[in-house]
């Protein structure tokens, strides 16, 4: 973080605290506009409380400007015992700009606050501030540990009986080094609290340019997080909860025909599901997705649909929208497909569940934490490669019968019509010809299907994966390199990337 003040040892604080009370009034504001808060005129001097002690921390750190509109917001709250929809928007608008001076103030943001309890639980309630890049050099320096003692608990297997004494004391400190990796590991967590809260204002900016009266509830903010997925889930849910507003809850007069109440609800709500991944679920009362009416549009805009039977498939195609025109909001189509490829390519998945003049549930799976990936070993003419198991739909064997081809480029036959083939050693190199038979992976990843042609599978197993160096230029086919117990370095696929490879590559069949 910078250190544009002479009170440097007390800025990072500073920035952190002022965010903290900022998403206080944010949230207290939201719940007054929308007639939900309780004892509106504690609520209110709640929020003068707290930017009445932003307005003195700037004050004292020199930060006129922030001081200045903390000031202007304070009177504008003065005297107020009900808001009305304009003045409410007005001050949240206040709250965007102090937010904007805040990160001017900071320089970066390169110090996040982790939890006691995520980092060492036995403590009392504290808070600790640690550099996201001491972090990750921490984390990154346990992850070569891990590496290295694969490859000598593989050696230790090779000697045999005569190791006995050594593979006792290499267990012994396998297992000191993997509390400590989850340990590190656990300073990265953050809860969703203040995911969940921007998700709650966007709600309120969008039923207010959509002219709906829509409800927002959460629930499970305090569910952990890796901060590097922070910013995935971010754009992933906001543009689900955007589409929710714009296209999900239908105008009052549609909802009171089908009986339904006059303002519409969307849920969010954050769990566990299992260890080592959360779920997190958006959920609204709207109208549902209109399966025919988004193959129209899919249709009308000229894009190639490879399952039309397949709702999700189709929604997640890049340049979709029902809309005709475009807004500063919605009409493109790209950002969701781009969200959730980027969702997938961190090992996470996500679920639909749509109901016509009901609404729809979307289900975001992710990794709790992404510095191990689960990946399955495949091998195409000797060379052997990785891909994320989350991108993998099926395995199957094809024959020299399963073959077609078309256009100059292999396809396998499925009940819905032809799965495209991209063979891996065509690709790479190492095979000028496409296989007549093999394994097929299908790959399921930025709203596409493409089968991945190769020799045969190997084993699944959960490694960590290093993005390739700049030096390797940018082959960007690879999400990076990984190495196995025998100490042999992997080529991990990147299964968005292999979609838009060409599927023929010069090759003959």
């Amino acid at each position: 973080m910078g250190d544009p003040s002479p009170f440097g040892d007390l800025l990072e604080e500073f920035v952190i605290e002022s965010y903290r009370r900022l998403e206080a009034v944010e949230q207290a504001l939201l719940q007054i506009g929308e007639h939900t808060a309780e004892n509106t005129p504690e609520a209110l001097a709640n929020v003068r409380r707290e930017l009445h002690t932003i307005k003195g921390n700037a004050g004292m750190m020199g930060f006129r400007d922030i001081q200045n509109r903390t000031h202007w917001m304070e009177d504008a709250i003065s005297g107020n015992q009900r808001f009305t929809a304009e003045q409410t928007s007005l001050l949240l608008l206040g709250v965007d700009e102090v937010r904007v001076l805040l990160r001017a103030a900071a320089g970066d943001d390169s110090t996040i606050e982790a939890s006691s309890e995520a980092a060492i639980p036995d403590t009392a309630q504290s808070g600790l501030l640690v550099q996201v890049a001491a972090v990750d050099a921490i984390v990154e320096l346990l992850a070569d540990s891990m590496i290295l003692g694969s490859r000598l608990s593989r050696q230790i297997e090779l000697l045999g009986e005569p190791a006995e004494a050594v593979s006792l004391a290499w267990e012994a400190l396998e297992k000191t080094l993997t509390t400590i990796h989850r340990r590190a590991l656990a300073l990265r967590l953050v809860p969703l609290n203040p995911l969940f809260a921007s998700l709650h204002r966007i709600v309120h900016d969008e039923s207010l340019s959509e002219e709906k009266d829509i409800q927002f509830s959460a629930s499970g903010g305090d569910t952990l997080l890796d901060k590097s997925l922070l910013d995935v889930a971010a754009e992933a849910l906001g543009h689900i909860v955007r589409n929710a507003v714009i296209h999900g809850i239908e105008p009052m007069k549609t909802r009171l025909a089908r009986d339904k109440f006059p303002a519409g609800t969307i849920r969010v709500t954050a769990f566990a599901s299992g260890a080592e991944e959360i779920c997190v679920t958006v959920e609204d009362d709207g109208g549902g997705i209109d399966h025919e009416r988004l193959l129209m549009a899919a249709k009308r805009k000229g894009l190639i649909v490879d399952d039309p039977d397949d709702l999700e498939s189709l929604l997640y195609l890049p340049g979709l929208s029902t809309r005709e025109e475009t807004t500063l909001s919605s009409g493109r189509g790209i950002g969701l497909s781009a969200c959730i490829s980027a969702v997938r390519r961190l090992g996470g998945r996500i679920e639909l569940d749509n109901r016509i003049a009901e609404g729809t549930t979307f289900r975001l799976y992710l990794p709790m934490q992404v510095s191990m990936i689960r990946l399955m070993l495949i091998e195409a003419d000797d060379a052997r490669y990785a891909i994320p198991l989350s991108a993998v739909s099926s395995v199957a064997r094809m024959t020299r019968k399963d073959l077609h081809v078309i256009n100059g480029a292999g396809a396998i036959g499925r009940r819905r019509g032809f799965l495209p083939l991209l063979d891996v050693g065509v690709t790479f190199g190492t095979s000028a010809k496409i296989r007549e038979e093999g394994t097929v992976v299908t790959l399921s990843a930025g709203g596409k299907r493409r089968g991945l042609l190769f020799d045969r599978p190997g084993a699944v197993l959960d490694c960590v994966v290093k993005p390739l160096d700049p030096i390797c230029g940018g082959e960007t086919s690879i999400l990076g390199t990984t190495i196995v117990s025998e100490g042999v370095v992997l080529l991990a696929l990147d299964p968005i990337a292999m979609m838009e490879r060409p599927l023929a590559a010069g090759a003959s069949v």
